[in-house]
């Protein structure tokens, strides 16, 4: 007597699983983002007043470039820079007082730009920026 074989059976894969892993996945991705650290330059902006009585105080002007780095029109080395704008703004308080403007000019690279911000930062002026 023959018998019929039968046919091997299907394969059966489990997409139920499949969704739940991949609700895992997003769920870890969304608290790990939550712990991520940003080390980022933190900029203190200056606030707009509409009182007319104060009066514009002076503003240490950094003129910044690969080749050349001048506070106030005067050359200062780079690893100097901090210190003669800790010197200028000594006795400074306001915000208004404390302003410092980069100027960027054109072979300034983008490494030395951020050098810069953080060395007047670290030196607790206020940064304001204007582009050439």
């Amino acid at each position: 007597m023959k018998m019929a074989r039968r046919p091997p059976p299907q394969p059966y894969i489990p997409f139920i699983s499949l969704a739940d892993i991949a609700w895992q996945i997003i769920i870890f991705f969304l608290l790990a983002a939550t712990f991520a650290k940003s080390d980022s330059l933190n900029l203190e902006l200056p606030g707009a007043s509409s009182d007319k009585s104060r009066s514009a105080a002076p503003t240490i002007t950094v003129e910044a470039g690969d080749s050349a780095l001048l506070v106030n029109g005067q050359r200062v080395a780079f690893e100097s820079l901090e210190g003669r704008i800790r010197e200028l703004l000594a006795g400074k308080k306001t915000e208004t007082q404390r302003a410092v403007i980069v100027l960027a000019k054109n072979d300034l690279s983008f490494q030395r730009h951020v050098d810069v911000m953080y060395a007047v930062q670290r030196a607790g002026g206020i940064l304001v920026m204007s582009e050439e």
